[in-house]
């Protein structure tokens, strides 16, 4: 700022329109007149506090080096990047809803009550889940055969047909289950259920044909536990 280092009067001192002339010693441009009430404003205008303000950045500019930013802005600390000035210190506040979509930066310690859905694609690995509860789909079928597909996986077959059912466990080229998979299979009608193995299927059982074991009875159940490529065991009420 130019120092102001004459005020010469014109006219009676000290009024508030009194009209003065302000040397400007850097210049050679002519004295300047202003009134008193217009040189008070001058130098509030300079010792002014931002409290309350709002500063337009479509008007103004803003410029300095982030060291300096980080000395002039007290409080938090600012991070400088591609996107602009971050904030990576102070509260986030406790906002009384919403989704946090993003916390990359985030300290773990600052993240509570965190509940979590996971996705059909998420696995939960070398996790502790406290009281879960498992609940599975029912498909069912009225026919007399039936291939599962990939989501029986997560399901309950029940075969319900007064004549006899065939479930054929297809080939892992067909549908790709996971090893470890389970297939539920349930007999509810009085047709029975025979398991038999797709084309390059082995299965594997303790019942009367090991390769193609059937459910005991009406409402006896069985699991296939895919425990190889194209290989599975069945356990169950089976004969």
């Amino acid at each position: 700022m130019t120092d102001l280092t004459a005020l010469t009067p014109i006219g009676t001192p000290a009024l508030e329109d009194n009209i003065y002339v302000v040397d400007d010693p850097s210049s050679t441009k002519l004295p300047r007149k202003a009134t008193l009430q217009q040189i008070k404003d001058l130098f509030k205008a300079v010792a002014e506090t931002l409290t309350n303000k709002s500063i337009s950045l479509t008007n103004n500019t803003i410029t300095g080096t982030p060291a300096e930013f980080d000395t002039a802005l007290q409080g938090d600390t600012f991070v400088y990047t591609s996107d602009g000035v971050v904030i990576s210190g102070g509260a986030l506040g406790t906002p009384s809803s919403g989704t946090l979509t993003n916390c990359t930066g985030l300290p773990a310690a600052g993240v509570t009550n965190t509940a979590m859905t996971l996705s059909d694609t998420q696995t939960a690995t070398n996790k502790t889940l406290t009281a879960p509860v498992i609940t599975y789909t029912l498909n069912a079928q009225t026919g007399t055969t039936y291939t599962p597909d990939i989501n029986d996986a997560k399901k309950v077959i029940t075969c319900d047909n007064a004549a006899a059912i065939t479930v054929t466990i297809p080939p892992n080229s067909s549908v790709a289950y996971g090893t470890g998979s389970q297939i539920n299979i349930i007999q509810k009608g009085a047709g029975q259920v025979t398991i038999s193995e797709g084309s390059g299927v082995t299965i594997n059982s303790t019942g009367g044909t090991s390769d193609a074991p059937k459910l005991r009875s009406q409402y006896s159940s069985a699991t296939a536990i895919k425990i190889a490529t194209d290989e599975w065991i069945i356990v169950g009420d089976i004969e």
